[in-house]
């Protein structure tokens, strides 16, 4: 099961500092971001049955768990893994610019 992840706090801050939104429209969005129990978009059985070609590139923070990555790895039929992906090695060179 994926990790849960708790909706931001500071929601009365936000809604004082962006004229025109509500504490209740902050806390609802979050909800829907992280409130869930595995991903924002799909569901599981989504996952397991789509085969449209996927490519994971993993998380490992907070708002995206590792154990969701492995997850969605483990249920995808037709996934490409990209791994190290924010490593040094994917980054372009600046001598190439």
């Amino acid at each position: 099961m994926a990790a849960s992840r708790d909706p931001p706090s500071g929601e009365g801050e936000r809604c004082r500092s962006s004229a025109g939104v509500t504490e209740e429209a902050v806390r609802s969005f979050g909800h829907n971001m992280f409130g869930g129990h595995f991903v924002f978009s799909v569901s599981r059985e989504f996952v397991r049955r789509c085969r449209t070609p996927l490519l994971l590139q993993p998380g490992s923070d907070k708002p995206h768990p590792a154990e969701t990555s492995a997850e969605i790895a483990r249920l995808a039929p037709n996934l490409e893994i990209q791994k190290d992906w924010r490593g040094p090695r994917t980054w372009p060179s600046r001598s190439a610019a």
